[in-house]
C-alpha cells in the first residue's frame, strides 16, 4: 500500500494589497481577465463515486478555480503548481513515502477508511485580509483520494487524480496529468537517466575550498560543444548535495561526503565528454570518455594533491590569436577546433598573445598540448609542467 501525504503551499509574492492611483491625464485601457473554464468534475467525498475526467486536472480551492500549469514528481513528492491569478504560486503536494518511479500506483482512500499513515496538510503564509484569499493554514485528515500513476517513461509519468477535501469550501482537484520526474538529489542515477556518467571524486579538500565538477561534450550528432558545471563550498560538518539543471533535460549533481564526493551527469546526448573536478583554482583531475546511446559510464576522478605550475609560451612573430592548452594524448577529432577551445576554456588554460608571448597560470602538473590557430596556420607543441615550476615552450 502506497502511503500518501498531501500539502498545499501558497505564497503571495505577486499579490498586490494596495489601491491603485487613477492616472492624471490618460486612462489606461481596461484589461478584462480571462475567465477560467469551470472544472469538469465536482466535489465528491465518496471515492466509490469518483469518475475521473479525461480532461487536464482542475478544481476549486477556497472558492477559486484552480488549474495547475506545472505538474512535477520530485523524488516521492507529486506537486500541482498554479502560476498567476489569485492563487499564484499555490501548490498541492502529495507525498508518497513508499513510491519508486517504476511503480504502478492505484490508490483509493476515503475519509472513513484511510491508507496507513495517509494524511493531508494544508499550509500557507498568513494572508492579509485585503487579499480576500482563504487561509489554508492547518492540518486536515479527512479527504477522499483516487490516484493512478503509470511507471516513468522518458522522464515523464502519466496519471490521474480525484481529490476532495472535507470542508465548507468543498475544495477538490480532478483530471489527468503528465508529471515531469525529477530524481531525488541524494539518490544515484536510475536506468531512465541514461545515457549518464557517474563516479566518485577523490580529493583532499579543506573547509572553505570550493569543489567543482564540470563536463564539456561534443555530441555525436554534431553541433557546438555542450557544457555544464556545479560546485559547493566545503565546510566542517554535513554538506548538502547540489544540482545544476540549467540545460534540461541534462542534469549534473554533486554529493559531497566525509571521504570525497559523488557526481553524476545524466540524460546526456551520445558523444565524447571531457570531465574535470577541481578545488578552487588549484589542481584538477580529468578524464575523457565516450558515451554511447543508453550507456551508464562509471568514471571516477582523482584531484591530485600537488602544487600548480605555469607555462610561458613563445609564438612566431607573425602569429596572433589565443593560445590554448589541453591535456596531451586526448586525440580529439576536432577539425574546427571548437571542442579544443571549449575544453581549454573550462580548464582556464588559455591566453591572448601579446608581443609574441603569453603565460598560462594555475596549471595542474602534467603533459599538455599547447596550440594556437592563427589564420589558416595551426602552431603546436607539447610541454611538461612540474609541480610549482614554470615551464617554457615555443610554438612552431
Amino acid at each position: 500500500m502506497v502511503r500518501c501525504f498531501v500539502a498545499v503551499v501558497l505564497t503571495t509574492a505577486m499579490l498586490g494589497c494596495g489601491k491603485p492611483t487613477a492616472p492624471s491625464v490618460v486612462e489606461a485601457p481596461v484589461e478584462i481577465p480571462a475567465v477560467p473554464t469551470p472544472p469538469a468534475a465536482t466535489y465528491e467525498m465518496d471515492p466509490g463515486k469518483h469518475v475521473v475526467p479525461t480532461t487536464p486536472a482542475s478544481g476549486k480551492l477556497g472558492g477559486y478555480i484552480f488549474v495547475p500549469d506545472q505538474v512535477t514528481l520530485k523524488g516521492n513528492e507529486l506537486g500541482f503548481l498554479k502560476s498567476g491569478g489569485p492563487l499564484d504560486n499555490l501548490q498541492i503536494t502529495l507525498e508518497l513515502p513508499d513510491y519508486t518511479p517504476q511503480d504502478t500506483v492505484k490508490l483509493s482512500v476515503g475519509p472513513d477508511k484511510k491508507a496507513p499513515g495517509a494524511e493531508i496538510m494544508l499550509t500557507s503564509l498568513i494572508q492579509p485580509k485585503e487579499t480576500g484569499l482563504p487561509n489554508f493554514a492547518g492540518t486536515k485528515t479527512n479527504y477522499a483520494l483516487t490516484l493512478n500513476l503509470s511507471p516513468r517513461k522518458d522522464g515523464k509519468i502519466a496519471g490521474s487524480i480525484y481529490l476532495s477535501l472535507l470542508g465548507e469550501k468543498k475544495d477538490f482537484l480532478a483530471g489527468t496529468f503528465t508529471a515531469t520526474y525529477e530524481r531525488d538529489l541524494e539518490a544515484p542515477p536510475e536506468p531512465d537517466d541514461a545515457p549518464y556518467i557517474a563516479g566518485r571524486i577523490v580529493h583532499a579538500g579543506k573547509p572553505k575550498q570550493m569543489l567543482q565538477v564540470r563536463y564539456v561534450g561534443q555530441p555525436t550528432a554534431g553541433g557546438e560543444p555542450i557544457t555544464d558545471m556545479v560546485g559547493v563550498p566545503l565546510i566542517d560538518g554535513p554538506i548538502s548535495a547540489v544540482r545544476g539543471s540549467s540545460y534540461p533535460p541534462r542534469v549534473i549533481d554533486l554529493r559531497p561526503g566525509k571521504a570525497g564526493a559523488e557526481y553524476d551527469c545524466v540524460r546526456l546526448p551520445p558523444g565524447k565528454y571531457f570531465l574535470m573536478a577541481r578545488l578552487d583554482d588549484g589542481p584538477m583531475g580529468w578524464k575523457l570518455v565516450d558515451v554511447p546511446a543508453d550507456s551508464k559510464i562509471d568514471a571516477p576522478l582523482t584531484i591530485p594533491s600537488l602544487l600548480n605550475g605555469s607555462v610561458d609560451v613563445t609564438v612566431p612573430a607573425q602569429a596572433i590569436g589565443q593560445v590554448q592548452a589541453i591535456p596531451a594524448g586526448l586525440k580529439l577529432d576536432d577539425p574546427t577546433g571548437t571542442f579544443t577551445t571549449a575544453i581549454s576554456g573550462a580548464m582556464g588554460a588559455y591566453g591572448n598573445v601579446t608581443e609574441g608571448k603569453v603565460s598560462l597560470k594555475n596549471m595542474t602538473p602534467g603533459k599538455y598540448e599547447v596550440s594556437l590557430r592563427s589564420g589558416l596556420t595551426i602552431y603546436r607543441a607539447d610541454v611538461v609542467i612540474e609541480p610549482g615550476q614554470t615551464a617554457k615552450v615555443e610554438l612552431k
